[in-house]
C-alpha cells in the first residue's frame, strides 16, 4: 500500500532536509531554516479565499430553524416496538464504531509519534550545525580581516568546533539512514492502520444499509420498519458528519467542480477532498440538491472565519434544518445523499478521532428532544412475518434530555417483553481435605548473625523466613485491611486466609487432581481460589519439595484459555502478576496501551516500587526502559513519570496552591491556541491525591467546564485515556475498576483479559468495595454479570474470587498430635575436621612462601602442600587475598599454570570456600556429554537446606544460570524430581517430632510400596526428601515394625537406578553421615583403579566438618586405616596432598621455612607521621534552592530549538550532588524524560562531560572515567594511575561494586585486560584494596627493614625488583610509609622518588611515582596535577575536568590554595586563561563554589 499524502509530505520535506545537509556545497542554511514547518504552524490557516457565494444565495435566505412537528398533522403514529429495534441496532452500531475507533487511535498516535520524533531531530541538527558554521565563519572573517584577538576563537575551540562538525555530519548520515527505513516501516504500519481504519468506517456502512434496507436487517424480522421512521437518524447522522470535523479541519476553499459541489479542507499542509458529486444526472430531484447547497453553505456560513465548522449556537438549527428537509425528501433523495455519504466516509483521514466525534455527536443527537421519539408516515399495514425468536438486548440508561418547549401528547407505546433474571447461584464451596494440618512447633532459637562489615551505605537484607515459616505461613490476627494510596481509605479484599490450613494436603490434593488422564478443575478452583497469597506461595514450594515438580508448569500443561490465565495469575503475587502483565503488554508486535494505562495510573507509589524490583527480578530488564520502547510522544512520558512517580504525602490541602495548579492547567489547555501537556504531567503525576481533588474542583468554578471535559476536548489517543484514567482513580479507584469490569462484559462479546486482570489483581486487596461501587452505579451484581457473560470453569473461578469468603475451611478433620523431643533421635556425637586453624599464622609469610615456590623455574610442590593443606579455608581466603595485594597476582590462576592432573584439581578445590566448591563440583557433573550422577546424588542429598541455599546462590553468581535449570537438563523422571525436591532445600526442621506422623508416614510408604501392585515413588519422594533428620529416624523404626524389613531393603527391591541411588543415600545419611562418606571413600579406591574425582570431593568437602569421625568409621567397616588404603591407592604429589590433609603428614621433601631472629619491634608514636587532612567542598547544599523549579528550568533551557547552557550551567553547577540527584528524580516525575539523555542530547565536547560527570556521585564517577580509560584501543593510563593510586581502600572498594553494577563487568578484570607487566601487578594490588589500617603507633624497626628492603631491590642491586616496591609501597599504610620514606633517605641518601624516577620508567614509574606524593601529601598532589594540566603550549582537559569534578565535593578547596601557595596564581585565574566558552564559564562556576 501506498504512502498517505500527509506521511509522503512529510518524509519528502526530512529527506530534503537530510541532503541538504549532506552536500558538500555551500549551504543557503538560511532559506532552509526559513522553510522548515513550525510547531502547529500548518493548522493555521491565515489567508483562506472562501467564496461567500452560497452563503449569500437565495436559498439561505429561508432557512430559519422552524418547529419540525407543526406539519405532521395527524398522519404521524407512534410504532413502540420499531422504535425499541431502531435504538437497539443503532446502540449496538454505535458501540462498535467506537471500540473500532479506540484501536485506529492508538495505532495512529504510534504511527505519528515515530514520524515526528524524526522530523525534530533533523530540526534540531539542522539547527545546531548552522550554529556553529556561523560561529567558525565569524572566525574566518575575523582572521581575514587581521583581528589578533582571537582569545576567544583559539585553536583549541577552533578544532572543537571541526570535531564537532564532524560528529554532526555522523549524526545526519544516520538520521538520513533512518529516514530511509521510516519509508519501508510506515507503509508496513500504514497497511494496519488502514485495516482498522476500514473496521472504523464500517459503522457508517452498515448505517447506511440499515437506512437504505430497514426489514432486511436480521434484528427486524418480526417487526415492520416504514423507511420514514429513519428520517431522524438519518438527519443526524448527515449533520454528525459535519460537525465531526468541528475542530480537525479548517475550509480551505468550496466551488462548483465539473457541475458537483467540491469542499477542500486543509491539514497539516495537504489536502483532502471531502466532498465530491458529480452532476451527471443524479440530482433530478431538487430537494437533494438543496440539501446539499444548504449544508454547505451553512459551514461555510457560520465557519469560515472562525477556523470551525459551525458555532454551538447554531447546532440545533443546524440538526432541525436537516430533520426538515429530509422529511420531505423522496426515496429517490435518500438513495442520492446516502451516496453523498459514502463518499464522505471514504475520503474520512486516518486518524480516529474524526470517526469517534461524529459517532459522540450522533449518539448525542439521538436524545435530543427534536429526535426523542421516532415517527413514520402513516402506511398500509403490511402482513408480518412469521415470528422468530429473538433477545432484546436492554438499553443503556442515558441522562434525561433538557424538556422541550412543546412536547408532543403522549402516545401509546408497546412494552417490551422482560427476561426474568436468573436466580443466583452460591459459589463454590471449598475442597473438603481429610488430611490433618501439619503441627506448629515452637519456633527454632536464633542465630546470631554475624556482622560484616560495610564500605558503602548498603540496605540492610531482610530477614529471610525460615523453612517452618514458609511452608506454614503465620496468618494474621485479624482479617487483612489495606489502604487505598489514592484515597486513604480502608479496603478489603474477598480472599481471605483459610484456616486451618496445610500446604501439603492442598499440595497432594492439587497433584492428584492433575495426574493421570484428565484434570479435576473443581478440586483447583476449589484449592487455589480460596487461599490467600501467601498460602498459595506456601502449597507451590510444599508441591516442589514433595515432588520435584513446578506447580506453575504443571497447572499450565494441563489448564487452558481464560480458566488458565486466572489460575496462573493467582500463583504470583501480586506485584509479580503485575509486572507479568505489563511485560505482555509491551511483549512482540504492538502494545497493549490498555494494560499499560491501568496498571501504572492505578497503582499507588509502593505498589509500584515492588512491580519495578519484581520486573527487574524476573525479567532481568528494566520496566521504563521496556515501556520507552514501546510508546512514544506524551503518553510515552506521562507512563515514565507514573513509573518513576514520588507523589506528595501530604493530606491537607493548601487551597492556594490548588487554585494555583488548575489556573496552569487552564493556562496549559482550554486558554492556549494548542496545549501545554507537560503542565499536565506534571502536576497530575507528583501532586498529592487530597490535593488533585480540589484542583478539579477549582478548575470546575475557573473553566466552568469538568477536569474530564476538558480533557476530552484537549487531548486525544493514549495520552488523555491515560489522564482521565487518573482522574477517575483519583475520584474514586473502585468505582473505576467497576467502571472497568462493566466495560469488559457490556455489549457482544467479553474482554476477558480486562476481566481476568482486575479480578486476580483485585481480590485480596479491594474487591469488597469494588463489587459495593459496581452494585451502586448498575443497579445489578458483579456476580449476576459475571454469570450471564461467562461460563463453565471460568465462570466457578471468578465467581469464587469475589465471593465473600468466611475463611474456615471446614474440610479438615483435627487429628490429635503426640509431640516428643527429636534429642532423642539426634545423634549427639561432636564432629570435627582434620584441618584446623593455624597457630602463628602470618598470611604474609605463606604467601610469600607460596610466590617462592612458584617463581621461576621448575615448581616446589611440597611447599605448596606444606603451606595449604595445613591452613583452615579462612586462612587460605586470606592467603589469596594477600598474595594478590603483594604481587598483584591470582593465587588460583597462578596453582593452576604451575601445577596439573590430580593435584592441580585438589589444590584448586582447597582454596575454594566449601559452597563453591561444591557449585563447581556440580557444575563439572552436569557439564558436557554424560551426567556423572554420583556426584549430583552425593552432594544434593547429603547436604542440609543452609549449605544447599548458599551453593544455589554461589551457583548462580558464577554460571549465570540456575542450578534447578542444569539439574533438570540432565536428569529425568522420579530421579530428576528428586534432585529438584533437595534442591528446593524445605526439609523440615525442628526441635519436636510427631509420633502421629511418624506412624501415618510408615503406613503411607508400605502402602505405596511393598503392600501395592507397583510402586507410587512419588509418597517416597515426599516423605524422604521433606521430613527433619530426627523424624525420619524415628519414622525407620516404626517402618520396621509394620514391614518386617528396613525402609532401605524395601527401596532395594522396589526401586531402580539413579533413584534408588538418591534414596538409599538419603536413608544412610540419616543413620549416619560419617558411615556414608566413609563407604563413598572405601569405594572410591577399591578395585582396579582410584575414582580420584570423587576421593579428592569426599576428602576436601569433608575436611573441616567431620572428616576425623569419617575416619574412624572407615577404620571399624573396612578394618583399615584410611591412610593405609589411600598410600596403596594413590602417589605422588596427590598422595603427599591426601596424607597431609587425613592424617596430618608432612611432605617428605617440605622443609619449614627458618624464622630468622627479628629485632623487637620499637613502637613509636604514629602522630608525627599522619598528616591530618582537613576536606572543604567548595559545592555545598544550596540552602534555599526550590528542585522542582530547578527541574522546570532545565527543561525550558532545552525545550524547543537551541540550548541555553548558561541556565544548565547556573542550576546543575550550583547545586551538591543530592540535590542534583532529586532535580533528575523531579525531571523525570514531572515530565517522564530522562534528564541525562536530555543533557546528552542537547550538549556537546567539554561542556558536556562537565555537566554529565556532575550528574554522578563521586564513585559512579570514578568507574566511569575508569572504563572510558580502558575501553576500546588504547588505554588512558594516567587516568588509571590518579585514581586507583590516590583512593582509599573504601573508595575502591565502591567505585569497584559501582563498575560492577553499572557495566555488569569486572573493574579488575577490565584492568587486567588493558595492562601489563609489574603495572598491571600494581594496579591489581591497589584494586584489592588491603592497605593496612591508620595505626596508632608505628613499628620503627620494621619501617626501617621496609626500607632497606627497597634500598637492596632497587639501588642497591643489578637490575630491579619491582615487586618489593609494589609489596610494600600497595600495602603499607601512610603512615608506616612517611617513615620508610625517612629511613630511605638516611639508607640511600637520596628520595625514594629521585630512587623510582632512576631505577623504573613508563606507567610503573608514573604509578609508584603517584603513590608516593600521595603519601606525601594527598592534596598537594591534586594542586601539581592541575598545574601540569595548564602549563605549557595546550591543556589536558581530561585531566583538568577529572580533578575539578571529583574533589568538587571533598576537598577542592584546600586544593585551590595548596594551588595559589606554590603557582602565586589562583586556580580559577589560569583556569580561565586556558579555556573558553560555556566550558570556561562551567569550570569557573565549579572551582568559585557556591557559598
Amino acid at each position: 500500500m501506498a504512502l498517505s499524502d500527509r506521511s509522503r509530505s512529510k518524509l519528502t520535506l526530512l529527506k530534503k532536509i537530510t541532503d541538504e545537509i549532506l552536500a558538500e556545497d555551500e549551504l543557503n542554511l538560511t532559506s532552509t531554516v526559513a522553510t522548515l514547518p513550525l510547531p502547529d504552524a500548518a493548522e493555521v490557516f491565515e489567508d483562506a479565499q472562501v467564496p461567500l457565494a452560497i452563503a449569500t444565495s437565495s436559498s439561505m435566505s429561508a432557512w430559519e430553524p422552524t418547529e419540525p412537528w407543526e406539519s405532521s398533522g395527524g398522519r404521524l403514529m407512534n410504532t413502540g416496538a420499531s422504535a425499541d429495534v431502531i435504538a437497539d441496532i443503532v446502540s449496538d452500531l454505535i458501540e462498535k464504531g467506537e471500540r473500532a475507533c479506540e484501536q485506529l487511535a492508538d495505532k495512529s498516535s504510534t504511527f505519528w509519534g515515530r514520524l515526528e520524533d524524526a522530523e525534530e531531530r533533523a530540526r534540531y541538527l539542522l539547527a545546531k550545525r548552522h550554529r556553529i558554521k556561523a560561529k567558525m565563519d565569524c572566525m574566518e572573517d575575523m582572521v581575514s580581516y587581521g583581528v589578533e584577538d582571537l582569545s576567544f576563537f583559539e585553536n583549541g575551540d577552533r578544532l572543537n568546533y571541526g570535531l564537532t562538525m564532524l560528529k554532526l555530519e555522523e549524526q545526519l548520515t544516520t538520521v538520513n539512514n533512518q529516514l530511509k527505513n521510516y519509508s519501508v516501516n510506515m507503509s508496513n504500519m500504514e497497511q494496519s492502520i488502514d485495516a482498522a481504519q476500514r473496521s472504523a468506517k464500517m459503522v457508517l456502512v452498515q448505517m447506511l444499509k440499515f437506512i437504505k434496507s430497514p426489514n432486511e436487517h436480521p434484528m427486524t424480522a418480526n417487526v415492520h420498519i416504514d423507511k420514514q421512521q429513519l428520517v431522524p437518524v438519518f438527519a443526524n447522522l448527515v449533520a454528525s458528519l459535519f460537525r465531526s470535523t468541528r475542530t480537525e479541519f479548517e475550509i480551505q476553499t468550496c466551488r462548483v467542480v465539473d457541475g458537483g459541489i467540491g469542499v477542500f479542507l486543509n491539514r497539516m499542509g495537504v489536502m483532502h477532498t471531502i466532498l465530491h458529486v458529480r452532476n451527471d444526472n443524479v440530482f433530478e430531484s431538487g430537494t437533494a440538491a438543496d440539501v446539499l447547497f444548504k449544508l454547505i453553505g451553512h459551514c461555510v456560513c457560520f465557519g469560515a472565519k472562525r477556523g470551525i465548522l459551525f458555532t454551538t449556537e447554531r447546532q440545533t438549527s443546524l440538526n432541525t434544518d436537516c430533520y426538515k428537509i429530509i422529511q420531505s425528501a423522496t426515496d429517490r433523495d435518500i438513495q442520492i445523499i446516502c451516496v453523498f455519504v459514502e463518499e464522505f466516509a471514504k475520503e474520512l483521514p486516518s486518524e480516529s478521532a474524526v470517526v469517534k466525534e461524529l459517532l459522540k455527536n450522533f449518539k448525542h443527537f439521538l436524545s435530543h428532544p427534536v429526535f426523542k421519539v421516532p415517527v413514520v408516515r402513516e402506511s398500509p399495514p403490511k402482513p408480518a412475518p412469521k415470528p422468530k425468536k429473538r433477545i432484546v438486548k436492554p438499553q443503556k440508561p442515558i441522562e434525561p434530555p433538557p424538556k422541550p418547549p412543546t412536547p408532543p401528547p403522549p402516545k401509546p407505546v408497546v412494552k417490551k417483553k422482560k427476561i426474568p433474571k436468573p436466580k443466583p447461584t452460591p459459589p463454590p464451596t471449598p475442597i473438603k481435605v481429610e488430611t490433618p494440618p501439619p503441627p506448629t512447633p515452637p519456633k527454632p532459637k536464633k542465630v546470631p548473625e554475624k556482622r560484616t562489615a560495610s564500605l558503602t551505605p548498603k540496605r540492610e537484607p531482610e530477614k529471610k523466613p525460615s523453612v517452618m515459616e514458609r511452608l506454614n505461613p503465620t496468618p494474621p490476627k485479624e482479617p487483612p485491611v489495606f489502604t487505598d494510596e489514592f484515597s486513604d481509605k480502608p479496603c478489603h479484599g474477598t480472599v481471605k486466609w483459610i484456616q486451618p490450613f496445610d500446604a501439603e494436603a492442598d499440595a497432594k490434593a492439587l497433584r492428584k487432581a492433575m495426574k493421570g488422564f484428565g484434570t479435576d478443575e473443581k478440586v483447583i478452583t476449589n484449592i487455589l481460589c480460596y487461599r490467600a497469597n501467601e498460602q498459595r506461595q506456601a502449597i507451590a514450594l510444599k508441591y516442589k519439595s514433595a515432588f520435584g515438580r513446578d506447580l506453575v508448569s504443571d497447572l499450565d500443561g494441563e489448564l487452558s484459555g481464560n480458566y488458565g490465565d486466572i489460575i496462573a495469575g493467582l500463583m504470583m503475587p501480586v506485584a509479580e502478576y503485575d509486572a507479568s502483565e505489563l511485560k505482555k503488554a509491551t511483549k512482540g508486535l504492538g502494545t497493549n496501551d490498555s494494560c499499560l494505562i491501568e496498571i501504572l495510573c492505578t497503582r499507588g507509589d509502593k505498589e509500584k516500587q515492588q512491580i519495578k524490583e519484581a520486573y527487574k527480578r524476573k525479567l532481568k530488564k528494566s520496566l521504563e526502559e521496556d515501556v520507552v520502547g514501546d510508546t512514544s510522544g506524551n503518553f510515552k512520558k506521562l507512563l515514565v513519570a507514573m513509573i518513576n512517580s514520588n507523589r506528595d504525602t501530604t493530606q491537607t490541602v493548601d487551597l492556594s496552591s490548588a487554585k494555583e495548579d488548575a489556573k496552569v492547567l487552564y493556562e496549559a489547555g482550554e486558554a492556549k491556541w494548542g496545549t501545554n501537556e507537560e503542565a499536565f504531567i506534571t502536576i497530575f503525576a507528583s501532586r498529592s491525591p487530597p490535593h488533585l481533588r480540589a484542583v478539579f474542583k477549582e478548575y470546575k468554578a475557573l473553566a466552568n467546564k469538568s477536569i474530564v471535559d476538558a480533557l476530552k476536548s484537549e487531548m486525544s489517543g493514549n495520552f488523555g485515556k491515560a489522564l482521565k484514567t487518573l482522574v477517575a482513580v483519583i475520584e474514586d479507584r473502585c468505582t473505576y475498576f467497576a467502571e472497568k469490569l462493566h466495560k469488559s462484559m457490556k455489549g457482544i462479546g467479553t474482554k476477558d483479559s480486562d476481566l481476568v486482570r482486575i479480578v486476580t489483581s483485585r481480590c485480596e486487596i479491594d474487591m469488597l468495595e469494588i463489587k459495593e461501587a459496581f452494585q451502586v452505579k448498575y443497579n445489578d451484581s458483579l456476580e449476576n454479570m459475571i454469570k450471564g457473560d461467562t461460563s463453565g470453569d471460568y465462570r466457578a473461578a471468578l465467581l469464587a474470587l469475589i465471593s465473600d469468603q468466611s475463611g474456615v475451611n471446614e474440610g479438615v478433620s483435627m487429628e490429635p498430635d503426640e509431640w516428643v523431643d527429636a534429642a532423642q533421635y539426634e545423634d549427639h556425637q561432636i564432629y570435627s575436621g582434620t584441618i584446623v586453624d593455624c597457630e602463628n599464622f602470618d598470611a604474609e609469610q605463606d604467601a610469600t612462601l607460596l610466590r617462592k615456590a612458584m617463581k621461576g623455574l621448575g615448581t616446589d610442590e611440597s611447599a605448596i602442600i606444606g603451606v595449604l593443606c595445613f591452613r583452615s579455608n579462612k586462612q587460605r581466603q586470606e592467603i589469596m587475598s594477600k598474595f594478590k595485594t603483594l604481587y598483584g597476582r591470582d593465587l588460583i590462576e597462578d596453582l593452576k599454570s604451575e601445577l596439573s592432573g590430580d593435584i592441580e584439581n585438589f589444590m584448586v578445590g582447597l582454596m575454594r570456600p566449601a559452597s563453591e566448591y561444591d557449585a563447581s563440583e556440580l557444575k563439572r557433573a552436569v557439564k558436557g556429554l554424560g551426567t556423572d550422577d554420583d556426584a549430583l546424588v552425593e552432594i544434593l542429598c547429603s547436604r542440609s537446606n543452609s549449605e544447599l541455599d548458599e551453593m544455589k546462590e554461589v551457583y548462580e553468581k558464577l554460571f549465570k544460570t540456575t542450578m534447578e535449570k542444569d539439574v533438570k537438563d540432565d536428569t529425568s523422571g522420579d530421579y530428576q524430581n528428586l534432585m529438584v525436591s533437595m534442591i528446593t532445600s524445605v526439609r523440615e526442621e525442628g526441635p519436636q517430632v510427631n509420633l502421629a506422623q511418624v506412624r501415618r508416614d510408615a503406613k503411607a510408604l508400605l502402602d505405596a510400596g511393598e503392600l501395592k501392585l507397583g510402586t507410587d515413588e512419588e509418597e517416597f519422594n515426599l516423605v524422604l526428601a521433606t521430613r527433619s533428620f530426627p523424624h525420619l529416624k524415628a519414622m525407620f523404626e516404626e517402618y520396621k515394625k509394620l514391614a518386617n524389613k528396613d525402609l532401605s531393603e524395601s527401596v532395594s527391591s522396589e526401586m531402580s537406578g539413579n533413584f534408588k541411588s538418591g534414596l538409599k543415600t538419603i536413608i544412610k545419611c540419616v543413620c549416619g553421615r560419617s558411615t556414608y562418606f566413609a563407604e563413598v571413600i572405601y569405594k572410591s579406591m577399591k578395585g582396579l583403579g582410584t575414582d580420584d574425582k570423587t576421593l579428592a570431593r569426599a576428602v576436601i568437602s569433608r575436611s573441616e566438618k567431620d572428616l576425623t569421625q569419617i575416619k574412624e568409621a572407615f577404620q571399624a567397616a573396612y578394618s583399615k586405616s584410611m591412610e593405609d588404603w589411600v598410600r596403596e591407592d594413590t602417589s605422588g604429589d596427590f598422595q603427599a596432598a591426601l596424607l597431609a590433609v587425613i592424617g596430618g603428614e608432612m611432605p617428605k621433601n617440605f622443609t619449614q621455612p627458618k624464622v630468622e631472629p627479628s629485632e623487637p619491634p620499637e613502637w613509636i608514636d604514629a602522630t608525627p607521621y599522619k598528616v591530618e587532612y582537613t576536606e572543604t567542598p567548595v559545592i555545598k547544599e544550596a540552602p534555599g534552592a526550590d528542585l522542582d523549579k530547578d527541574a522546570a528550568a532545565l527543561r525550558k533551557a532545552m525545550k524547543g530549538f537551541g540550548t541555553d547552557e548558561k541556565a544548565i550551567i547556573d542550576i546543575v553547577c550550583k547545586r551538591d550532588n543530592a540535590q542534583r540527584q532529586k532535580i533528575k528524580d523531579q525531571f523525570k516525575t514531572a515530565f517522564g524524560r530522562d534528564l541525562l539523555k536530555d543533557l546528552e542530547s542537547e550538549l556537546s565536547g567539554k561542556l558536556a562531560t562537565i555537566i554529565l560527570g556532575l550528574m554522578e556521585s563521586n564513585v559512579e564517577f570514578d568507574a566511569h572515567q575508569i572504563r572510558k580509560a580502558v575501553k576500546g584501543l588504547g588505554t588512558d593510563d594516567d587516568c588509571l594511575v590518579e585514581i586507583l593510586c590516590t583512593r582509599t581502600n573504601e573508595e575502591l572498594l565502591a567505585i569497584k561494586e559501582a563498575y560492577n553494577r553499572l557495566f555488569e563487568r569486572s573493574m579488575e578484570d577490565d584492568v587486567k585486560s588493558d595492562t601489563s607487566g609489574t603495572f598491571q601487578k600494581l594496579l591489581v594490588s591497589l584494586m584489592n584494596a588491603a592497605r593496612d589500617v591508620e595505626p596508632e603507633q608505628v613499628d620503627r624497626s620494621k619501617c626501617k627493614k621496609d626500607a632497606k628492603v627497597l634500598f637492596d631491590s632497587g639501588e642497591g642491586k643489578l637490575g630491579t625488583n619491582e615487586e618489593e616496591f609494589v609489596r610494600i609501597l600497595a600495602t603499607r599504610s601512610y603512615a608506616h610509609l612517611r617513615c620508610v620514606l625517612e629511613e630511605y633517605e638516611k639508607v640511600a641518601g637520596k628520595s625514594l622518588t629521585q630512587s623510582v624516577s632512576s631505577e623504573f620508567s613508563g606507567d610503573i614509574k608514573n604509578g609508584l611515582k603517584t603513590i608516593v606524593e600521595c603519601i606525601q601529601h594527598r592534596q598537594q598532589y591534586f594542586a601539581d596535577a592541575l598545574y601540569k594540566a595548564m602549563k605549557g603550549l595546550g591543556t589536558n582537559d581530561k585531566v583538568l575536568m577529572r580533578i575539578v569534578i571529583s574533589r568538587s565535593e571533598v576537598d577542592l578547596k584546600e586544593i585551590k590554595e595548596k594551588f595559589e601557595a606554590i603557582k602565586s596564581e589562583p586556580l580559577a585565574k589560569m583556569v580561565e586563561g586556558e579555556t573558553s566558552g560555556d566550558y570556561r564559564k562551567a569550570m569557573l562556576a565549579i572551582i568559585n563554589g557556591n557559598y
